[in-house]
């Protein structure tokens, strides 16, 4: 039977196993569609790994299990971080020396002990370079403000975003609004409007980076703008 490594299979286990069912021909045929933008062939493996870990943190230094940086880093290069004869399962092992050999020594990333790991200070700005040199005709990108970054926790941690997600847009109350863009009944109509487009002005930052939720969150926003707009419009 193949030797798990933390959820991931090495390709060695897999041979002679019976699993490896295409031949040596068909490894050559992955789909370009799985691409990532972030697929730039300059990229070494190790800046690669710094943009998964970037993007599981959402540009911050909070903490990211080393599984959640595996699938990360094998969804966005499927063709650096993929068992070469069987593409739909991630190889875990070159990501494992990258992060302990070149990003750690270099001070780009700090290991917390049990395999979880977080973005120092340099790695981030780093990081956040990488990211916007994927799309080089694009206006360079600064990474989330501390206010824009509390922002997003709060939202990514909101009532209305877990009923959103859970399908059940119908059960969100003025109330989850007012937690998600975080005022209250006292607040005036005007400062709810610049809660409102601080909240939209940070869902478009999140997604230029392409951090993740930050699709869902724009279509959350939208949504509770537009089903609670009385909460933002002046009496007339």
């Amino acid at each position: 039977m193949p030797r798990p490594f933390d959820g991931f299979i090495f390709e060695d286990d897999l041979k002679g196993s019976g699993m490896l069912a295409k031949s040596q021909e068909t490894s050559g045929s992955r789909s370009s569609t799985k691409l990532s933008q972030n697929q730039v062939p300059s990229k070494s493996q190790a800046d690669q790994v710094l943009i998964a870990l970037y993007r599981c943190s959402n540009g911050s230094t909070v903490r990211v299990p080393y599984e959640e940086i595996v699938l990360q880093a094998w969804k966005d290069f499927p063709e650096s971080f993929s068992l070469r004869n069987h593409p739909e399962y991630p190889d875990a092992s070159d990501i494992h020396k990258k992060i302990y050999q070149t990003l750690k020594p270099a001070g780009l990333v700090v290991s917390l002990g049990n395999k979880v790991f977080r973005l120092t200070d340099a790695g981030i700005a780093q990081g956040a370079a990488l990211l916007n040199a994927t799309a080089p005709t694009s206006k360079p990108l600064a990474r989330l403000s501390r206010e824009d970054e509390r922002l997003l926790q709060n939202a990514l941690s909101s009532r209305a975003l877990a009923k959103w997600e859970d399908g059940r847009p119908h059960e969100i109350i003025d109330y989850d609004a007012r937690l998600y863009f975080q005022f209250s009944t006292g607040t005036a109509k005007l400062d709810r409007r610049l809660r409102l487009k601080a909240m939209r002005d940070m869902v478009e930052k999140a997604r230029k980076l392409g951090l993740p939720k930050a699709e869902t969150l724009h279509e959350l926003t939208s949504f509770l703008s537009e089903k609670f707009d009385g909460l933002f419009a002046e009496a007339s």
